[in-house]
């Protein structure tokens, strides 16, 4: 946990115009989930 939340705090602060955006996050015990913007009819790779 005490290297997660800096890494989520940093990636919070990064704003790109190629980048999807970073809406959220959850951290509760073992479970650790990243929240991302929804790519409508698209794929990351793309």
């Amino acid at each position: 946990m005490k290297e997660f939340l800096p890494e989520v705090e940093t990636i919070c602060n990064i704003h790109h115009f190629i980048l999807v955006r970073h809406i959220g996050y959850c951290a509760e015990k073992s479970n650790k989930i990243l929240v991302y913007e929804y790519m409508c009819n698209r794929s990351l790779d793309k």
